[in-house]
């Protein structure tokens, strides 16, 4: 222990002008930075970049969710054929049943929801949706059922 004690006061001490720091009353006065800009530009910025990346989610979000009904309701709809992959088919509502049909829209004068073509991984992928379908009230009502 001794050795310890007599090691630790031979070692020289460190030269004032060499501390970061102040030794002195005649050193010159540490100011801190004003760091309000700063902070105010990296927050601005920080909640830009989130709110936007939340914004991307919400749409891929709301995107996959559009994307599920849609499947759910082609699938469960009347089908009297198999679909092939590639193959573009048509959504009907007919006497308040849903139906997909290889019929076009302007073959066929009944209520046209919509036209998907069946990809290889078996998901609907919509062509093109018709203006008068609130799909709001049609996923409503499909989730209900």
């Amino acid at each position: 222990m001794a050795d310890l004690s007599q090691e630790l006061q031979l070692q020289p001490e460190p030269h004032q002008r060499f501390l970061p720091y102040p030794t002195s009353t005649l050193s010159p006065p540490i100011t801190p930075t004003d760091l309000t800009n700063f902070k105010t530009y990296g927050i601005s910025e920080v909640e830009r970049v989130l709110k936007q990346q939340l914004d991307e989610i919400r749409q891929r979000y709301v995107s996959a969710i559009d994307e599920f009904n849609w499947n759910k309701l082609l699938y469960e709809s009347e089908l009297r054929f198999e679909p092939m992959v590639g193959q573009t088919c048509h959504l009907y509502r007919v006497k308040g049943e849903f139906t997909v049909s290889l019929i076009g829209p302007s073959e066929w004068k009944k209520e046209w929801l919509g036209s998907f073509t069946l990809g290889a991984d078996r998901r609907w992928q919509p062509e093109a949706v018709s203006d008068h379908v609130d799909t709001e009230e049609l996923f409503a009502l499909e989730v209900a059922s």
